[in-house]
């Protein structure tokens, strides 16, 4: 009989090719009779001995099989963190991937666990793990799991039938699904790891990364589900994880910025927003005793925490995100240029774009600053890009009095100055696709409490000193030259 230690501190022995743990998760993981070389309890499915060994799996094309050593990979790029809903991933839920290439286009879920050794790390299919991790679970504790792991059913139905089944799990298909969801979340927590992991390594090559990432199994030891409702007048809750605190961050910036690299000090505000949020939780919470007087009668009271709602959660990541945080020493997306907002297609920079474009329909120009302290009041509760868009159109009736009638009836400002850009352009030989109504001819034309007509906008635009060196103005005066030589009768 030997002991060893496995990822996150849980002893176990190994006694006739059986691992058996000083847990009830863990005892035991292995059958000798039908497996040729039976795994120590949390030994990953799919993993090989030899550190060499990196034979493309078919189902993953590109990515290696076997015990992984070299970190650096998860810093060139070979492993990706996307945002969720591609094939083989849970809808929805971040998840991890091989890079794309012409031959895989799209590539599927993986999963990312530690060595037996903890040294390094193994990938393998997500589809593919999530069976054998199932069949590795003793029978006896396959409710227990199935407990463990409550919150991450699809549903409550699908965890109520799981449940009423006992430790059957063939054809189980809300196991399966929770099952997999437990282990891509798994996954993204250790991609993040060992991204840190392969930044230590950069400066210090004899960095340990021992017990650096998650198991399984030690994920699932740590879920600590919801309890159910007894009645209608109790109240149950829990004060939120650091680790879910974190993943529901990163899931948020991924959704709104798109481009985590955008944000300020990224995992600082991440810890901010969990610091933020425990604070926040723990100050709504209720607290009492049980005490009995001389006369028997007993007076109870109960602890308990008064959640807060999924719509103030999100104020307060999005409140981060564009604001960023001084605790934090941190300015999220505040000093970001528009064009990367724009172009990462997040939420954010779609919000942001609309705004920009009907700040220019409406003529009322908008900071930066501003721009994105109107995103951020879109993602309040009750907020909405319509709201924000009819503020914009009332300031351009006040701001504009001689075009308040048009607005009313439809034609923003934008549409409005069409006449005056051709003529502006036409004057000054000057493109009218680049003359916009911020221009300060424009402006002077439309800004005032009675509009400017062509004639007189054609003046004004001639006071403009580049105005004699335009093709129009060389028209003008060989027409003026030509009149007075008609006049002394020089020409017929």
């Amino acid at each position: 009989m030997t002991w060893s230690q496995n990822a996150k501190g849980t002893w176990l022995f190994v006694n006739d090719g059986i691992g058996y743990a000083n847990d009830p998760l863990h005892r035991p993981l292995a059958n000798p009779e039908k497996l040729a070389n039976p795994p120590v309890p949390n030994a990953t499915p799919g993993t090989q001995t030899d550190p060499t060994n990196t034979k493309p799996n078919s189902s993953l094309e590109t990515i290696s099989t076997g015990v992984q050593l070299d970190w650096s990979k998860f810093l060139e790029g070979d492993y990706v963190l996307n945002s969720g809903g591609t094939e083989g991933s849970i809808a929805g839920q971040p998840y991890i991937s091989g890079k794309s290439s012409e031959s895989v286009p799209n590539p599927k879920s993986i999963i990312i666990l530690p060595s037996n050794d903890n040294k390094g790390y193994i990938t393998q299919d997500l589809d593919a793990a999530v069976q054998e991790y199932i069949n590795r679970i003793p029978n006896k504790f396959k409710e227990l799991y199935k407990k463990k792991l409550k919150d991450y059913y699809p549903d409550t139905k699908s965890y109520a039938v799981s449940l009423a089944g006992g430790p059957v799990i063939e054809n189980d298909l809300g196991f399966q699904a929770a099952v997999k969801k437990a282990l891509q979340a798994t996954s993204v927590d250790n991609f993040r790891s060992a991204v840190e992991v392969a930044k230590q390594k950069e400066t210090n090559p004899n960095y340990d990364p021992t017990n650096s990432l998650y198991t399984f199994q030690y994920f699932v030891e740590t879920r600590d589900p919801l309890p159910d409702r007894t009645s209608q007048s109790s109240r149950t809750s829990q004060l939120t994880t650091k680790e879910d605190a974190l993943r529901e961050f990163y899931r948020t910036v991924q959704d709104y910025v798109g481009d985590p690299t955008l944000v300020d000090e990224l995992d600082k505000l991440a810890n901010q927003y969990w610091l933020d949020l425990q604070s926040e939780e723990s100050r709504r919470v209720s607290s009492g005793f049980s005490t009995t007087n001389p006369f028997g009668q007993t007076t109870s009271t109960s602890r308990s925490f008064a959640p807060l709602s999924d719509l103030d959660r999100l104020e307060m990541r999005i409140k981060l995100i564009t604001r960023g945080s001084t605790k934090a020493k941190s300015t999220g997306i505040k000093l970001v240029e528009a064009v990367k907002l724009q172009d990462a297609g997040g939420e954010i920079g779609n919000y942001y774009t609309e705004l920009l474009g009907h700040s220019y329909k409406t003529g009322i120009r908008l900071s930066n600053d501003a721009l994105l302290s109107k995103v951020e009041e879109i993602n309040r509760p009750g907020g909405s890009i319509d709201e924000q868009k009819r503020t914009l159109t009332q300031a351009s009736k006040l701001k504009y009095k001689a075009l308040a009638p048009y607005i009313d009836a439809g034609i923003s400002v934008g549409d409005f100055i069409a006449d005056f850009s051709a003529i502006k352009a036409r004057e000054l030989d000057l493109n009218a696709k680049d003359i916009n109504v911020f221009d300060d001819d424009i402006q002077k034309a439309i800004g005032g409490d009675t509009l400017l007509g062509p004639e007189d906008f054609t003046t004004l635009v001639r006071k403009n000193p580049n105005w004699r060196f335009s093709s129009t103005a060389g028209e003008s005066s060989a027409q003026f030259l030509n009149s007075l030589l008609k006049t002394f009768g020089k020409v017929g």
